[in-house]
């Protein structure tokens, strides 16, 4: 467990990492979320997860 003292240096450090890592996430679902089979499957199979990656997807461009 991060002591709540240590935390701010540790979020400091590997910010930059962070952040990389959810830009390249974002993009993937965006890019997974154009082929209509994945969503398809998507839909049928696991439709709360569907929902959240747009949501995630359509933030983030209206962000954008």
């Amino acid at each position: 467990m991060i002591r709540a003292i240590g935390f701010p240096a540790v979020a400091e450090q590997t910010y930059g990492t962070d952040h990389l890592d959810l830009v390249l996430a974002v993009g993937y679902l965006s890019k997974l979320l154009r082929n209509r089979k994945v969503v398809g499957y998507l839909a049928k199979h696991f439709q709360e997860l569907l929902f959240e990656f747009q949501r995630i997807t359509e933030s983030e461009a209206n962000a954008a």
